[in-house]
């Protein structure tokens, strides 16, 4: 079961969408929250170190109200603030207080604006040994809620890998109460087929004839392959297949989007 949750915080309202999510896992599974926060401290310099003893103060007053805020809530929450870069302090702390999963909204960008904005998420994502639940920072997000998750879609490509997925969920306690979509994204026609395999067919009308029966025969072998799952691992909880068609993480976005899936 999951006993502890990391949740970096910086004082913004993207961070604290991290902390949204964490707040509904730890609803669900009784789970601590630890709050941390980085603080960059050297105490050198007079003029610098009262800068930073100011930063501190304000840090260690930020967590404080937060920590509040979700105790009123009915959350556990504690607090640490740790005089390193923000990555460090994020597993620094993973490590030393074996946390179970750690939330981190990252702001779902690419190219020079992630490698500037989305760069500790990033780099926490890579390095960490612990899970990590992972949040895309929204322009309006709704304030944090402790309501147990309703809609989950579970992608699933037909490995062992994939399946992992509904073990965690269920041996974690996340989702008891939740509607689960079985997903399974089979390629479009284009991907079966390379312009070096047309001269031993008719022509490219069969070709596509051919690319077609192929789509569709995956797309029955998928459907059984959810439902086969669903029956031997979901018997006791609510659950649906759903097969489509399209590039796989395109694909996963528009349905989770369509069925305003909560988690992914």
């Amino acid at each position: 079961m999951i006993r502890t949750i990391l949740v970096p915080l910086d004082g913004s309202d993207v961070a604290e969408q991290g902390l949204a999510a964490a707040c509904r896992i730890a609803a669900e599974s009784g789970a601590t929250l630890l709050l941390v926060r980085a603080v960059l401290y050297f105490g050198v310099e007079e003029g610098v170190r009262s800068e930073e003893t100011h930063d501190l103060i304000e840090a260690r007053e930020y967590l404080g109200r937060v920590q509040r805020d979700l105790e009123r809530q009915g959350l556990m929450a504690v607090t640490e603030i740790l005089p390193v870069e923000p990555v460090r302090a994020i597993l620094f702390a993973a490590e030393a207080h074996a946390v179970d999963l750690i939330s981190i909204c990252t702001h779902g960008r690419s190219g020079f604006e992630h490698a500037l904005l989305g760069s500790v998420a990033e780099a926490v994502l890579q390095r960490s040994a612990a899970p990590i639940l992972l949040t895309r920072a929204r322009a309006h997000a709704a304030p944090p809620t402790v309501a147990p998750y309703r809609r989950i879609v579970v992608p699933l490509d037909g490995t062992a890998f994939a399946e992992t997925a509904l073990s965690y969920l269920r041996d974690q306690g996340i989702g008891r109460a939740a509607s689960l979509l079985l997903l399974r994204v089979v390629p479009t026609e284009s991907e079966y087929f390379t312009y070096a395999s047309l001269p031993f067919m008719h022509g490219v009308p069969e070709a596509f004839e051919l690319t077609g029966r192929q789509t569709e025969a995956h797309q029955l072998e998928g459907e059984a392959y959810l439902r086969a799952l669903g029956t031997a691992r979901l018997a006791d909880g609510t659950w649906h297949p759903r097969v489509v068609i399209g590039e796989a993480g395109e694909a996963i976005l528009d349905v989770a989007g369509h069925e305003r899936a909560e988690l992914i």
